[in-house]
């Protein structure tokens, strides 16, 4: 299996600017752990939990259907939603 690629470092100013004008304006994307199904043995739960990703913007918010897992893909996705929803409210 190849290793994943980091797209996005973690002191990268665009990205952080994006994130807090987000915040700022109430905007926000975070991983949320989805059960474990009743049909699956313990023994043979992941180690990992998988996870979606929800979004809460004032009194709306929302659940993704995608399942990820929590690894730095999971991260760089939540990364390039803040960007995308950072150029939408600044009209780019």
């Amino acid at each position: 299996m190849a290793k994943y690629k980091d797209e996005f470092l973690y002191s990268d100013p665009n990205t952080i600017r994006d994130m807090v004008y987000c915040w700022n304006r109430g905007f926000y994307y975070y991983p949320v752990i989805i059960p474990i199904y009743k049909f699956e043995r313990l023994k043979n739960a992941p180690k990992v939990s998988k996870v979606k990703i929800e979004w809460r913007a004032g009194r709306d918010s929302g659940q993704g259907k995608i399942i990820y897992d929590q690894n730095q893909e999971l991260y760089d996705v939540i990364y390039r939603l803040y960007i995308h929803k950072a150029e939408q409210l600044r009209g780019k």
